[in-house]
């Protein structure tokens, strides 16, 4: 995605039990990205609904994976975009 750790940072992160699956999804979407003439736009949505299939999570708790799948593309587009 053209990010780097810096050299204080640990190589690994912490992901928290309950944030585990939407970070398995945005993994799993990150060769989905809209580009423009300014840079990342955001993830393609398109291929969500096959990614949540896949990873078995159920209709009721798909809300609360896309909730955090934005926080984590808002996230992204702000630190590819600073290049």
């Amino acid at each position: 995605m053209g990010l780097r750790l810096e050299e204080d940072e640990p190589e690994h992160a912490a992901v928290w039990l309950s944030n585990w699956q939407t970070m398995q999804v945005f993994a799993d979407l990150l060769s989905q990205w809209n580009v423009g003439m300014n840079g990342v736009i955001g993830l393609r949505y398109e291929a969500l609904p096959l990614v949540l299939e896949l990873h078995g999570i159920e209709p009721e708790d798909r809300r609360d994976i896309f909730d955090g799948l934005r926080v984590m593309e808002r996230a992204a587009i702000t630190e590819i975009n600073k290049r």
